[in-house]
């Protein structure tokens, strides 16, 4: 609504009947609020009750005891469990993205793509890093 509108009809026609347009248009506003106020709270109480019952079913499956450590460990992340299958993929893209970035390609370049962040792309070489200086410190020590 244009406020600029109500207010020039304000001026110009008598007082007493713009000021009831007024005050029909600021209940109109507050009603309006109210009803967003109470949709938004009706997504978090639906919200919620499904992450209730996410952990009612973790509850059932690796029973009360695991449920507790995961709680422990993991408290307050958001975590994300893969798909069945799906983290043989996620091997395999980070195999490819190892393999261009040591034939030369740039983390921006990667990122892009991959529709990932620079900085995920960074962990993903990290990682593979780590592992690499692992195998050869177990190579070291062998001999």
């Amino acid at each position: 609504m244009n406020w600029q509108i109500i207010w020039n009809h304000f001026q110009k026609t008598n007082k007493k009947e713009s000021r009831s347009l007024w005050t029909i248009r600021i209940k109109m506003i507050r009603q309006t609020k109210k009803i967003i106020m109470k949709r938004t709270l009706i997504k978090q109480t639906l919200l919620l009750a499904i992450k209730k019952s996410n952990w009612e079913i973790m509850e059932g499956i690796i029973g009360k005891k695991k449920a507790k450590e995961v709680r422990r460990s993991l408290g307050g992340e958001n975590t994300y469990v893969p798909k069945e299958g799906e983290e043989d993929d996620i091997k395999a893209r980070n195999d490819k993205i190892y393999e261009k970035f040591l034939s030369g390609k740039s983390i921006k370049e990667l990122a892009r793509e991959y529709s990932m962040t620079t900085k995920w792309i960074r962990n993903i070489l990290k990682s593979y890093e780590q592992s690499r200086n692992e195998e050869n410190d177990d190579n070291i020590n062998r001999n």
